[in-house]
């Protein structure tokens, strides 16, 4: 009888999303890397929970399945047969797809930060200047003003002043932080997963909604203003 051809595996997530990904694995002999012609490949989890089974085509098997679960250590086996061996290896999906999650929601809070920071700029110098008119007119309008309307005109200048300063220094540490982050995930990651971001993050629930948040946190951002600008 002859002695059966020792095989090994690699295993990579190729698509994901939020609701499904694909593992394709490539089955190849050992120590030739000649890819293995037929034969099955079947994945389940750490705790054997089967996520499926795939044919073995030209070297080449890929499996999808959906994301139910958040048990990801997925244990990859090339089954045996009268030609091959049993092989095995294991693929951590959770990190994969957690970088996938947690990215998505970073750049959307860069994106929202500077969006946000852009507009209040804008916002705060309309205010300013509108109360720095309303100053200019009464001054030029009145024969005397009084000392505790000027107090009170003062007030409403600075309190806007250290509200600008405030919100424009918390977005910039936003995004110093957000960029930091960013910066690590690229580093400590796959660069493969970028793409997988990029063709995917159409389909997650945050960008779905994203122009609506956006357009309400500007409205928020709005009446904020108008209150400290006109009330206080």
């Amino acid at each position: 009888m002859t002695d059966r051809i020792k095989t090994q595996l690699e295993a990579n997530i190729v698509e994901s999303n939020t609701k499904r990904y694909t593992v394709q694995v490539k089955v190849t002999e050992k120590g030739t890397n000649k890819p293995v012609k037929k034969g099955k490949v079947v994945i389940t989890t750490k705790k054997g929970r089967l996520i499926g089974k795939s044919k073995v085509e030209d070297g080449i098997a890929e499996v999808t399945s959906s994301i139910t679960k958040k048990d990801y250590n997925l244990i990859i086996t090339y089954e045996e047969n009268h030609k091959y061996t049993e092989s095995t290896t294991k693929l951590k999906f959770k990190k994969q797809y957690m970088f996938y999650k947690t990215s998505a929601y970073l750049w959307a809070s860069i994106a929202i930060a500077i969006i946000v920071l852009i507009y209040v700029t804008i916002l705060n110098t309309y205010f300013l200047s509108s109360i720095s008119s309303v100053i200019n007119t009464i001054a030029q309008n009145s024969l005397y003003l009084e000392p505790t309307t000027t107090i009170i005109l003062s007030s409403i200048f600075k309190t806007n002043m250290n509200v600008i300063g405030v919100i424009i220094n918390l977005l910039i540490w936003i995004l110093i932080i957000s960029f930091i982050i960013a910066g690590v995930y690229a580093r400590d990651v796959n660069p493969k997963y970028h793409s997988i971001i990029r063709k995917n993050v159409t389909n997650h629930d945050l960008f779905k909604h994203f122009i609506p948040i956006v357009i309400l946190i500007l409205i928020f951002i709005t009446i904020v203003e108008v209150v400290l600008a006109y009330i206080i």
